[in-house]
């Protein structure tokens, strides 16, 4: 009895042996071997600069069959053994929670295990990519990446069928490719990410903000100044952030449909700044006309830095018509009114002045004459 739990116990340490020793086909193998696994999530992620909403658009990926690796003992994949559920992975900005950390969601590699599909117990290779269309969406940077899949099938235990006992795929690197341990062996990934730039890497995203100054010994500091913005997106449904940089830091979203506006008050030193533009997109930001009226009497120019392209026709000083290239881009909108003393003096008590002088003349020419006659 105790020679036979030795020789049990030797045989079970000498497979375990000669299971790690078989590189890539032991880490596909290991801890899922004793239970049957159907699927894993895969994620789709975007990144974007902590003031974006997320793009109206879907993504897409697709399975292909993997090459063999002889000297891994690894198989080329079979038609139809790993599928993806969830193939079109959508994301809304009208319904997905605006985030400051980016937006994910999640997506399913699924393996289906027929007659029709394994045929033989062992590790099938797979890769799995994000489909990159012909028409990418304005300000996103697809993810290049292609994974490796790799799905074990074993025997079942009373030899009478095959089910999957893992799907593993390695972890990559930055310019992806797999990560390799001390030893050379591939490193397990922990999950399986699609990762798509929105702007918080790169200028693919831009900002711009409209600041208010006022100027003149006429000018009313305390004036507020309304201004309408108005966003009419290059892609449908798109949604926009601003925020004032008030005491209390407002926020809202306007629509890019080119039709919702947003009206923002603003006096001398604030500003409001309108965030998710990529270089399509057309921004009208304009201060009400009644500012420039006989009743407030301000003149208004306006100055605007490198990253706002004013569009054709585009010639009020009370605002702008502009697509944005570049972020922190700025205008300056100023309302001026300022008076001179001396001058203003004069054209207001002008003409009183000289009816009373004339008045004076006339009184020293009446009298004189009154008294000479008097004289006679």
């Amino acid at each position: 009895m105790k020679r036979r739990f030795v020789r049990v116990m030797s045989s079970t340490v000498l497979a375990g042996v000669m299971v790690f020793s078989m590189g890539m086909s032991a880490w596909a193998t290991t801890t899922d071997a004793l239970e049957e696994v159907t699927s894993t999530e895969f994620t789709k992620a975007i990144t974007t600069d902590g003031h974006t909403y997320a793009p109206n658009t879907k993504f897409e990926f697709v399975i292909k069959n993997g090459e063999a690796v002889k000297e891994k003992d690894i198989k080329a994949g079979v038609e139809g053994g790993l599928t993806v559920n969830y193939r079109n992975i959508t994301f809304d900005p009208a319904t997905d929670t605006f985030s400051n950390n980016g937006y994910s969601k999640k997506g399913e590699l699924s393996v289906v295990v027929t007659n029709d599909t394994f045929q033989a117990p062992g590790v099938y290779h797979y890769t799995i990519k994000e489909t990159i269309p012909e028409t990418s969406y304005s300000g996103i940077e697809y993810d290049k990446r292609v994974y490796d899949v790799y799905v074990t099938i074993l025997n079942t235990a009373k030899n009478d069928g095959l089910y999957c006992a893992g799907i593993r795929t390695p972890k990559l690197d930055d310019d992806g490719n797999p990560v390799l341990d001390s030893e050379g062996k591939m490193v397990k990934a922990d999950s399986l990410v699609f990762t798509n730039d929105y702007g918080a890497a790169n200028d693919s995203t831009h900002d711009v903000t409209i600041a208010k100054k006022v100027t003149g010994n006429q000018a009313d500091m305390n004036q507020a100044f309304d201004f309408v913005i108005i966003v009419n997106a290059d892609k449908t449904g798109e949604i926009f952030k601003y925020e004032k940089n008030d005491a209390a830091i407002t926020t809202g979203s306007i629509a890019g449909d080119g039709k919702s506006e947003v009206t923002v008050s603003l006096m001398n030193g604030e500003a409001v700044t309108i965030y998710g533009l990529t270089d399509g997109d057309v921004v009208d930001v304009h201060e009400k006309d009644i500012y420039a009226s006989a009743e407030y009497g301000y003149k208004v120019t306006r100055e605007f830095t490198e990253g706002v392209e004013m569009v054709d026709g585009n010639e009020d000083t009370n605002g702008f018509i502009a697509k944005i290239t570049k972020d922190s881009s700025k205008v300056e909108i100023e309302n001026n009114k300022n008076v001179g003393a001396a001058t203003g003096l004069a054209l207001t008590f002008g003409p009183y002045v000289l009816m009373v002088g004339l008045a004076g003349v006339f009184a020293v020419m009446f009298l004189r004459k009154k008294n000479g006659i008097d004289e006679i």
